[in-house]
């Protein structure tokens, strides 16, 4: 039996099926915890620093980060990263063998760790990449959350 969170889903980017679809592929040491929303583009604002600020406040209680994203052409993407995203002024790549990217809309993909190399994320002031390799980042947005990228990575 699968576990779900007893907190009531707030999201205004995934359905409850895609949620219960979504949380399968959380590792164990994710599902047993209870989601805590910190960031919501639409209520914080479009900022990238805005964002980090606030997984800063929460990096001493979380030690990963779910990321939703839904795409102007209603593409819904993301990624787990087993680290809070805290940007360094020095390119330092964040996270572990944990991390990974998926899709939900249009289809349902997981894409995990493949041990290529140790880059899962970059948190830069001007911008987010998660997912590094082969093209450029699994994911990438700019630091007003307006424009992204997806590469195959």
């Amino acid at each position: 039996m699968l576990y779900l969170p007893h907190e009531k889903l707030d999201s205004v980017i995934i359905s409850y099926d895609l949620y219960v679809a979504f949380w399968q592929f959380l590792p164990e040491f994710v599902r047993i915890r209870e989601p805590k929303l910190i960031f919501r583009a639409t209520q914080h604002g479009y900022n990238l620093r805005t964002f980090y600020n606030m997984c800063e406040d929460h990096s001493d209680s979380y030690f990963f980060c779910l990321i939703l994203i839904r795409s102007t052409e209603g593409a819904i993407m993301g990624c787990l990263i087993d680290d809070m995203p805290v940007p360094t002024s020095k390119n330092v790549f964040q996270g572990g063998s944990d991390a990974f990217v998926f899709s939900l809309a249009p289809t349902i993909k997981q894409f995990r760790y493949t041990a290529e190399n140790d880059f899962q994320m970059l948190a830069d002031l001007n911008y987010l990449a998660i997912g590094m390799g082969g093209d450029g980042p699994a994911l990438r947005v700019d630091m007003e959350l307006k424009t992204g990228r997806s590469y195959r990575s």
